[in-house]
């Protein structure tokens, strides 16, 4: 059953990146964890906003965290079905539903859109007074990295809905296989799924147990000892491994220096990145260049 669940993982990522690629649309799941289980990292290029816009704003972590409150509202109203809206900064996209046994769990956001820039301005300037950014960063980011053209809401709807019944396929089936403590509407799993999305979004930043225990509102020991549970490695061994497969991408598409790279994902020392490579790939960083034969 895992081996079929990875496989339909496949399909969907493949049939994802095909939409994206053919319409210029980002698209991004949610709820990862609470959908997919212990599959939630094989979804991880698609459950955070990548755009310079947004990845702009969310350099404010205050702004992250009325995102992440947002997307509770979100799963409050997607209970009712597919809708469009525009989020606290502005930005305008589809939300498509992900049920399970009549449910939502979670759900597909196609975008990201603007509005007129005329009407943009004012609602730039209070984002700008806001969070304390650049308005000049945030006019040009928001111009040039957002979609003007807002399509057809039953033609996204028609493209979208296979990726959903798909997430509702594995999340079936992992629910089935799963023990009592994976189960989707267990409190540890939502615990899970807030340490996830803490990582995933400061992966490139020193990231502390006591950080995210502050952000959770819990204990240290509590989210080392449910982390491992969940996950079953360490928080440490965790965010190493991730901040490593981030590394990956930025080996063979740039010509930064193993160094740039090391500090770029969060390691504080070349020199560590670099054994933490080799132990989880059997090579180093720059025998991992050379085998993809990057050039530039």
């Amino acid at each position: 059953v895992w081996v079929m669940i990875k496989e339909v993982i496949n399909e969907l990522k493949e049939y994802i990146r095909f939409i994206q690629k053919e319409y210029g649309w980002c698209i991004r799941i949610h709820n990862t964890a609470l959908i997919a289980g212990k599959f939630a990292h094989e979804l991880d290029e698609f459950t955070s906003h990548a755009t310079p816009y947004c990845k702009y704003i969310k350099s404010d972590d205050r702004a992250w965290k009325a995102c992440l409150q947002g997307k509770q509202k979100i799963m409050n109203k997607v209970q009712n079905g597919m809708f469009y809206g525009v989020c606290h900064c502005h930005v305008g996209e589809f939300i498509i539903p992900v049920f399970h046994a009549g449910t939502a769990v979670g759900f597909i956001s196609v975008g990201e859109f603007r509005t007129g820039m005329q009407h943009a301005h004012k609602l730039l300037s209070q984002t700008e007074q806001k969070y304390n950014l650049s308005i000049e960063a945030l006019t040009a980011f928001y111009e040039k990295s957002l979609s003007g053209t807002i399509p057809d809401g039953n033609f996204v709807s028609t493209l979208i809905k296979p990726a959903a019944r798909l997430l509702e396929y594995i999340c079936s089936l992992q629910i089935q296989n799963a023990d009592e403590s994976q189960q989707f509407h267990s409190s540890k799993v939502i615990m899970n799924y807030r340490i996830l999305n803490y990582i995933r979004h400061s992966y490139n930043k020193k990231i502390t147990v006591k950080q995210i225990a502050d952000f959770c509102n819990c204990s240290e020991s509590y989210i080392n000892h449910l982390f491992k549970k969940m996950n079953k490695t360490s928080l440490s061994a965790y965010i190493n491994n991730y901040r490593v497969k981030k590394s990956e991408s930025l080996l063979t598409g740039t010509n930064y220096t193993i160094a740039q790279i090391a500090y770029d994902v969060g390691f504080s020392e070349p020199g560590y990145y670099s054994a933490v490579f080799k132990k989880l790939n059997n090579m180093t960083p720059g025998e991992f260049r050379k085998q993809h034969e990057v050039k530039f």
